[in-house]
């Protein structure tokens, strides 16, 4: 059985806070671990991660991937929208990371197939480049930091943003992945002090084969 669980429109907006007009579009998609936080007893800490899936309104080959890791003070802040507040991510085991490739590519199924099959979407960033999008290496884990080349959606305001991504594993003995998506404006990287992890949207647009190399990328973190 999955560890991952597709959440229900009424779910989504009664227990994760996504807006009743984004959960109940039936074109898109949202998963949760596979008991929703009401049920998790002792468990009432959290976090309760959640993984979104929302088409584009005019563009219905390009989706929006968000993540988010819910906790108690979150949920009880006034209109709080996980699929619009800043320092989203998620933090697994290997199992359940490596349910996320699977359900990025049954998910893909439904979008139109891209023309350009053969376009890489994401670049891998080298160590010497991370100190110039205001980041830095942790000792205590492997990190891999990718930028997404170019956003699907062309509109002037996109292409003055840059979105990342990263995966960071720690432990041998029981594996747990630090998945992260920061997407935020260019001229951000001007001030000393902006932190992409803490103030960056954790959502990626992408295209059917943009969700599918995000896919490859996720497997090969455990096959590299």
């Amino acid at each position: 059985m999955m560890i991952w669980a597709s959440i229900s429109p009424e779910q989504a907006h009664r227990e994760y806070k996504i807006p009743l007009n984004v959960s109940s579009a039936p074109e898109n998609a949202f998963w949760g671990r596979y008991r929703p936080p009401e049920s998790y007893g002792f468990d009432m800490d959290g976090p309760w991660p959640i993984v979104a899936l929302t088409r584009h309104e005019r563009q219905s080959n390009i989706v929006t991937l968000h993540i988010y890791s819910l906790i108690p003070e979150v949920l009880e802040a006034k209109g709080f929208n996980p699929l619009q507040s800043e320092g989203g991510y998620i933090y697994v085991d290997q199992q359940e990371f490596m349910e996320l490739p699977t359900i990025l590519e049954n998910y893909s199924k439904t979008l139109t197939p891209t023309e350009n099959v053969n376009k890489k979407h994401f670049a891998k960033l080298d160590n010497s480049e991370l100190s110039s999008f205001h980041l830095s290496l942790n000792s205590d884990s492997t990190q891999q930091y990718f930028r997404q080349i170019e956003d699907p959606i062309k509109s002037p305001s996109n292409e003055k943003e840059l979105t990342l991504i990263q995966f960071s594993l720690s432990g041998s003995i029981s594996p747990k992945v630090f998945f992260w998506i920061g997407r935020f404006q260019l001229k951000a990287l001007e001030k000393e002090s902006f932190k992409p992890e803490d103030h960056s949207l954790p959502n990626i647009n992408l295209d059917r084969a943009g969700l599918i190399e995000l896919s490859f990328l996720m497997k090969s973190l455990f096959t590299s």
